[in-house]
């Protein structure tokens, strides 16, 4: 009897600790992506960034798996100058508009002032799940980010 109660007790941790688990992973994800992009909106709003002589415009692109900081007007995923993040059990599934039919996982900042570029109310959420748990972050047009519990 002991020992099956030790059996239904050490299931229960096991259980508790893989749902505490993939709680910090979706919110280490979702402190990342808030954290990167307010960086692109800060490089997009600096006057001179990495030597370059006028301000530029920056953004995030967002995959499944990964999301990257990049500079310019779109995502070229083959520029070496991109920084990328991947994630590690949390699936992101952006609701973005799309600045060009092939880009709906971008977000782009404007330069000098920072906004986001083509912001759209209606489509201005990215969602990360991972198991059970799902974050909302919700983006306003100056790129500040909103987190809430569930898509």
């Amino acid at each position: 009897m002991a020992v099956g109660l030790l059996g239904v007790l050490l299931a229960l941790g096991i259980a508790s600790f893989g749902q505490s688990n993939t709680k910090l992973k979706l919110d280490s994800t979702s402190r990342q992506i808030v954290s990167i992009l307010a960086e692109a909106r800060s490089k997009a709003m600096e006057a001179d960034v990495e030597d370059q002589p006028t301000p530029s415009v920056y953004g995030v692109h967002f995959d499944s798996d990964k999301f990257t900081l990049f500079r310019g007007n779109s995502y070229d995923s083959l520029n070496p100058d991109n920084f990328i993040v991947a994630t590690e059990n949390v699936t992101i599934s952006p609701n973005l508009p799309c600045g060009v039919p092939t880009e709906c996982s971008n977000v782009i900042f404007t330069r000098v002032s920072g906004e986001v570029v083509g912001f759209d109310p209606a489509l201005n959420w990215i969602c990360l799940t991972s198991g059970s748990s799902a974050t909302k972050l919700t983006l306003n047009f100056l790129g500040v980010v909103d987190e809430q519990e569930n898509c």
